[in-house]
C-alpha cells in the first residue's frame, strides 16, 4: 500500500482541515463572546436570578449550566423563613408557571424538584412544633376546600394519579428525603385526623393498623 505524499496532503487534506479548524475556533469565540450573562450566584439574590431564568437569556444556555444555576438558585432560598417559602409559593406570579415548565423540560429535571423537595421539609421542621402544627392546619384546611368534587381547582392530581406520581417521585430521592417526606406525611394525616377531615389517600387495607 503506497501512502499519500506530503505533498498530495498540503494540497488535498489541510486547507478542509484549515477550514474545519478556523470555523470550529470562530463559532467558539463567538458562543464564548455572545454565552448570556448570568447574575452571580454568590452575590445576586434568589429574586434576581428568578427574573433571570425566567428571562430568554437563560434559555440560550448549556443545559448543565442550566441545571447549576438553578440549583444555585434553590439554595439562596435557604436563606428565608419558611412562613417566605409559603407567601412565595401563594404568589400569583406567572413567572413561576414559566420557570416550573423550564424545569421540567430538562433531562435531569428530578435532581431540581428533589432539592426543591429538601430545601421545603428541611425549613418546615427547623420550625418549632406549634408553629408547624399552624401550618399543618392550614395545608389541611386549604386541601380540603372543595378537593373530594374537584382536586383539580387546587392544583392536584386525581387521587389515583396523586398516589402513582408520588410512590415514583419518592422512590427516586435520597432516603434522607424519603424519610422526611414520610415523616410530613404522616403529621398531615394526623392533622387531618385531629379536624375531622377524611384522607386525601385513603390507605389500602394493611395500611390501616398503621
Amino acid at each position: 500500500m503506497k501512502w499519500p505524499t506530503r505533498k498530495f496532503l498540503l494540497k488535498w487534506i489541510a486547507p478542509p482541515m484549515a477550514l474545519f479548524l478556523a470555523v470550529g475556533l470562530g463559532w467558539g469565540v463567538w458562543r464564548w463572546a455572545t454565552y448570556p450573562k448570568a447574575p452571580d450566584p454568590k452575590s445576586s439574590n434568589f429574586e434576581t436570578m428568578f427574573n433571570f431564568v425566567s428571562g430568554k437569556d437563560f434559555d440560550r444556555m448549556f443545559e448543565s449550566d442550566r441545571r447549576q444555576y438553578v440549583l444555585a438558585m434553590v439554595e439562596k432560598l435557604r436563606q428565608k423563613p419558611f412562613e417566605e417559602l409559603v407567601a412565595l409559593g401563594m404568589k400569583r406570579d406567572p413567572n413561576y408557571r414559566v420557570v416550573g415548565k423550564k424545569i421540567r423540560g430538562m433531562d435531569d429535571h428530578e435532581q431540581i424538584e428533589s432539592a426543591f423537595l429538601s430545601l421545603f421539609l428541611d425549613k418546615f421542621y427547623e420550625m418549632p412544633e406549634a408553629k408547624r402544627t399552624v401550618y399543618l392546619m392550614t395545608f389541611v384546611t386549604l386541601q380540603n376546600s372543595k378537593l373530594d368534587e374537584h382536586p383539580e381547582r387546587m392544583g392536584l392530581p386525581s387521587t389515583d394519579r396523586f398516589k402513582r406520581d408520588m410512590t415514583r417521585f419518592i422512590s427516586r430521592m435520597s432516603p434522607k428525603i424519603q424519610a422526611k417526606t414520610g415523616q410530613f406525611l404522616i403529621d398531615l394525616r394526623r392533622q387531618r385526623e385531629v379536624l375531622g377531615f377524611p384522607e386525601y389517600i385513603q390507605r389500602t387495607p394493611d395500611q390501616a393498623g398503621s
